[in-house]
Parts: C-alpha cells; sequence; structure tokens
C-alpha cells in the first residue's frame, strides 16, 4: 500500500507537528513561517488531488469538459461563468480544481489569520473538523463558503453593504449561501445572544432531529437545484458524531461568553452563528442533506474556540486546553476519514497517479 493513500492524515499530523513547533509562542518570524507552509501544505494536497478523491470531483470535470463543448449543466451562474472562461483558456479541466482550491484557501488564510487569536490553532481546526475535507468533496460550497466567512467579517466590522454584496456573491457559486441571510439580519438589527437563547437553542436542538425531515424536505421543493437529491443518498439518515462534538465545542464557547460578560460585536455574531450551526447539525440526524447548510455557520467554531481559550490567564491552561482540543479533533478525523471510505478520503491518489 502506497504511503500517499493516507495523505490526508499525514497532512494533518504534519500540520500539527508544524503547529507545535512553529506556535505563537515562540518569537520571530515563526508565526509568518508556519502561514507560509501550512497553506502551501494544504493547498498541495488540495488542488493535486485525482478525480477519484473527494464524491464530487469527477463531477466537476464532467461538468468542464461539457461546459467547453457548449452545454449548460444544473450548477450556479458563478461557476458557470468560470468554467466557461477557463475553457476558454485551457482543455485541462484540473485548471478549475487548482484556481478553486487557491481561491478558497487564500480568502479563508485572510479571514482567520486577521480575525483570530491564535491562527495557528484556527488553521488545525479548519483542517481537522470536516472544513478542509468538505473542500474535497463539494468543491463549489468550499468557495462560497469562504466568502461567507469573509462576510462575517465584514459584518463584525460593521461594513453591512460589503457584507450582504459578499453573500449575493457566494449565492452565485452554491445557492444555499442565501441562508446565511440570517447572521446579517441578526448581526444589523443587534440581537444580542443571551443565556435564555442558549436554551432556547439546546430546545430546537431537539426540535430539529424529530422534525428535520419534514422541514428539510419542503426546503427542497422550493429550490430546484436541490430537487436531484430527494432520490438519493443525502436524504439517508446522518449521524450523532458531528453534532456530539460540536455540541461540546458550543457549550465551552457559550459557558466562556456568558462568564467573560464580553458584549463585542464580534464574539456575539460568532455565538449566533455556533448557535444556528447547533440546531442545523441536530437537524442533519434526521437528513444528511441538511450538512450542506451546517458549515455556513459552524465554521465560526475556528475563531472562537482560540478565543476562549486563549482569553485564559494561565499560560499553562492555555497550552494543556490547546493540546486536549487537537488530540480530540485529530481522534475525530481519524474515524470520519475512515468511516465508510468519506469520499475516497481514505485513499488519495494525486492527478498524475
Amino acid at each position: 500500500m502506497e504511503i500517499f493513500e493516507h495523505a490526508i492524515l499525514i497532512n494533518h499530523f504534519l500540520l500539527v507537528i508544524e503547529s507545535l513547533l512553529l506556535t505563537k509562542f515562540s518569537i520571530g518570524k515563526k508565526k509568518n513561517l508556519f502561514f507560509i507552509i501550512s497553506f502551501i501544505q494544504l493547498y498541495f494536497f488540495l488542488s493535486f488531488r485525482g478525480a477519484s478523491v473527494g464524491t464530487d470531483t469527477h463531477i466537476y470535470i464532467i461538468f468542464f469538459n461539457e461546459i467547453r463543448a457548449g452545454g449548460h449543466p444544473g450548477i450556479e451562474l458563478g461557476n458557470y461563468f468560470l468554467f466557461k472562461m477557463i475553457g476558454m483558456i485551457s482543455d485541462n479541466p484540473y485548471i478549475v480544481i487548482y484556481l478553486y482550491a487557491a481561491t478558497t484557501l487564500v480568502i479563508v488564510f485572510y479571514c482567520l489569520h486577521s480575525m483570530s487569536d491564535d491562527f495557528e490553532f484556527s488553521i488545525i481546526l479548519f483542517e481537522a473538523d470536516m472544513f478542509y475535507l468538505l473542500m474535497f468533496n463539494i468543491m463549489r460550497q468550499g468557495l462560497a463558503l469562504s466568502i461567507t466567512l469573509l462576510s462575517a467579517k465584514r459584518m463584525i466590522e460593521r461594513k453591512w453593504l460589503q457584507s450582504i454584496v459578499l453573500i449575493i456573491i457566494a449565492t452565485l457559486f452554491h445557492s444555499s449561501s442565501i441562508f446565511f441571510l440570517i447572521i446579517w439580519i441578526l448581526s444589523k438589527l443587534q440581537i444580542k445572544y443571551t443565556p435564555k437563547k442558549f436554551y432556547a437553542t439546546l430546545l430546537l436542538s431537539v426540535v430539529a432531529i424529530v422534525l428535520g425531515e419534514k422541514i428539510t424536505l419542503s426546503i427542497m421543493h422550493s429550490f430546484s437545484l436541490y430537487l436531484n437529491y430527494l432520490n438519493t443518498s443525502y436524504l439517508r439518515q446522518g449521524n450523532w458524531l458531528h453534532p456530539l462534538m460540536f455540541l461540546l465545542m458550543f457549550i465551552f464557547c457559550a459557558y466562556y461568553f456568558f462568564m467573560s460578560n464580553d458584549d463585542s460585536e464580534s464574539i456575539n455574531t460568532l455565538m449566533w452563528m455556533m448557535a444556528i450551526g447547533l440546531i442545523l447539525y441536530f437537524a442533519s440526524i434526521s437528513v444528511r442533506q441538511v450538512l450542506r447548510l451546517v458549515y455556513f455557520y459552524s465554521i465560526s467554531v475556528t475563531v472562537l474556540l482560540p478565543k476562549c481559550i486563549n482569553d485564559f490567564q494561565s499560560f499553562t491552561i492555555k497550552k494543556q486546553w490547546r493540546l486536549l482540543v487537537i488530540i480530540l479533533v485529530s481522534i475525530y478525523l481519524i474515524i470520519i476519514i475512515n468511516r465508510n471510505g468519506q469520499g475516497g478520503m481514505n485513499s488519495y491518489k494525486f492527478n498524475w497517479q
């Protein structure tokens, strides 16, 4: 068995080692060095993957060839025109993957570098807690996700016009991005996330388990692009691992939020994102397709959790919690990759193999 068949796990543990050696707790230029090395590393595996890696990679190659031949597959306009322009320059379908990977990671790295109190820790969470894997499997949403994260950053900066324009742009690449308007409205109206809303979130999460399928089917019937999912495996039940893992992180962050009395716009927006993400995560137990929405909100954990841990007064406690979370997400990643193949991620191949 070739070593690269386990490239995703090798990639993860290399990243962890690099983050420990080039941590923000070090001095000098090590932090910038980690930024460069981690970006190149994550981009390398994401962009040079073979068509068999990820559930949708081969489909995008088919889309590219179809669009180049004059066809019009059922994808959003942003994707169509981007595929069309690339097809006018080259007949190599992998250029699409290179471009999407570069654009997505540039935006994510920019956002996490400017929003997080612990960039290295945020990158570990981004890579290990499903978000990086998502970009192997559903490339369009990966790009849209990065754009909505940038929109959240603009909301925190109270740049409302820029943030809503970014949501519109994200919708051109994945129509489900439109639901991120919920965060824009909550942030614009300055609705505070309170302890009562925390308990309401937990209650709605339980309700979502029971009514998730019914609500999801109603929404999917309203969006023509998703009607083709009604008879596919995306409607089968999800699992408990994802929501329970996120629930632990949510409770930890909520406890910090209420105990610290931090009422800043950034924390409030991120807490709303985590709350909605939690409800959707539990809804995904009934219908796996809901996971398509979860990640727009749950990615907030890559900023909020490091902030909570970084605010501990004791340097030793900070390091202990940081290490504990890294161990947990590493175990989580191993389970996810090896469970049912996970879109070919447990058998990585480069596009030249």
